[in-house]
């Protein structure tokens, strides 16, 4: 009964066309993207089942084509004139895995009605095949193939082979794959070739190697002739959809890139040269192992890790006013980075902007460790480990690279007036020191002049010998001594 349902309609679809006369097959259904290596020539060409097919397999027709467009049908007779002494006309014979009294040639009659059923009644994969054997060696690149039946009925995916001779002189061979076609639909033409990719063209002072003849699969490999440097990739695959894959890249010459990149370096060294001039120059001098600095002022950072980006600092007193740190981090960051590192004295500022590139994949471990070194500097334990400052200087490198700008540029703020003070307070010094010198040798010399005019060698006017008068210096010397023996900025103040 299943039978009868599927033939019903065909034997109507006969009448019909017989009506009209033979139906020649040159229409193309369904189309299957084909894959494999590029067909060579071969005496012998067969197509055979990838998926098990019930109740028989049943091909209606099969053409094969030698070229890509599927136009040249190799099952036509040859018909192109021959010179004396050719090669006699292209001849074929249908070929199969065998039959059920249906034979190949059923296959190859331009008839869609009329088929070839395998000799297989449950047909398992690669157990059925039909093709040809032609006079002469050919190349295949598009087959069609009309299936019977629907399902299970047919096969989804169908593989082209050619037969590979063995030694001179021997009978022996093997089949091998060439070009393989999935998501065929049955009961229409089934379109299965080989993808052609566009021609490709050699850039300018270059060649190109293209292998595969451009059929799918296959790649163009790029070279450059002389001294010249490509920019881009040197390879390009073909892809299933007939394009490839990339852009044609291009030579430049070798003294191009040398002025191109002695110009980067000649741009990056004027712009680090005027942030040196018009910023870093203008701040407070660097920090020394020596610089005083306020208990304060350590101990914490003045901002927070991430939320400090928009805190401002006031620092009561400063002549400096704040900069956009951010601002700076943003679009100066090795700018920025080297002025920070200098002013804690880590690194000197045009060593330190080549370090965010020459080390770029490093910097984050770079800058945990000068991070390290500034907790150490300001005595910051609190959150002190080196995997947090990794992990910040990873996942939030802007945000804390501003975070230690500010607060080294408010740390040199401070020490610059607390160097200030302590400048002030030891002129005064000085001054009061000086000015008891001068009153002692001016009491030293009235002395001397008292004891000539009253003809007291050993005295001054009032009697006294001249080791009283040293004593008394050395007394009124010892009330300042306080004065000299001060320790801090506080003490200097008090004992002003």
């Amino acid at each position: 009964m299943v039978v009868g349902r599927r033939c019903a309609p065909r034997f109507l679809r006969a009448l019909c066309l017989l009506q009209i006369g033979r139906l020649e097959v040159n229409g193309a259904g369904s189309l299957a993207q084909g894959e494999g290596p590029h067909s060579k020539a071969s005496t012998q060409w067969r197509v055979v089942n990838l998926d098990a097919v019930e109740y028989g397999w049943a091909v209606g027709e099969v053409k094969m084509f030698s070229d890509t467009t599927c136009s040249t049908d190799l099952t036509k007779p040859d018909t192109a004139p021959k010179k004396k002494g050719a090669d006699p006309p292209r001849t074929w014979t249908a070929i199969s895995s065998g039959n059920n009294n249906a034979p190949a040639a059923l296959a190859f009659d331009s008839l869609t009605w009329t088929a070839w059923r395998a000799q297989c009644y449950m047909c398992s994969p690669g157990k059925a095949w039909i093709g040809l054997r032609f006079s002469r060696p050919v190349s295949v690149f598009c087959i069609q193939l009309y299936q019977w039946g629907k399902r299970n009925y047919k096969t989804n995916s169908i593989m082209l082979q050619r037969w590979e001779q063995g030694p001179a002189g021997t009978n022996t061979g093997w089949w091998r794959d060439v070009l393989k076609g999935s998501e065929l639909k049955g009961e229409e033409m089934d379109l299965v070739s080989f993808t052609t990719c566009e021609q490709v063209s050699a850039p300018d002072h270059g060649r190109v190697v293209v292998t595969n003849g451009r059929f799918y699969p296959s790649d163009a490999t790029y070279r450059c002739s002389g001294a010249r440097l490509m920019v881009g990739g040197n390879k390009q695959s073909c892809l299933p959809d007939g394009t490839w894959s990339g852009d044609i890249p291009t030579c430049w010459p070798a003294i191009a890139l040398v002025i191109l990149i002695t110009s980067v370096f000649t741009l990056e060294l004027i712009c680090f040269a005027t942030y040196y001039v018009m910023v870093t120059r203008n701040k407070p001098p660097q920090l020394q192992s020596t610089t005083f600095l306020p208990d304060d002022c350590l101990g914490k950072f003045s901002s927070h890790d991430i939320y400090g980006v928009r805190e401002v600092i006031e620092d009561e007193g400063s002549t400096n006013a704040q900069q956009n740190v951010f601002r700076h981090v943003l679009f100066c960051p090795c700018c920025r980075l080297a002025d920070t590192w200098q002013s804690m004295g880590l690194l000197p500022y045009f060593a330190g902007v080549w370090v965010p590139q020459l080390c770029l994949p490093f910097l984050p471990c770079i800058g945990a460790y000068f991070r390290g070194q500034m907790r150490q500097r300001f005595q910051i334990q609190h959150g002190s480990s080196m995997t947090k400052d990794l992990m910040l200087w990873i996942f939030c490198c802007p945000c804390v690279a501003t975070q230690e700008a500010k607060h080294v540029d408010h740390i040199c703020d401070v020490a610059e007036e607390e160097a200030e003070v302590m400048r002030r307070a030891e002129e005064r010094k000085k001054e009061k020191d000086k000015k008891i010198r001068d009153q002692i040798a001016a009491k030293h010399a009235v002395g001397g002049v008292g004891a000539l005019a009253v003809g007291k060698g050993e005295g001054d006017e009032e009697g006294k010998p001249k080791e009283d008068l040293k004593a008394m210096g050395s007394a009124e010397a010892g009330k300042h001594q306080t004065f000299l023996e001060a320790k801090s900025v506080m003490d200097i103040l008090q004992t002003v």
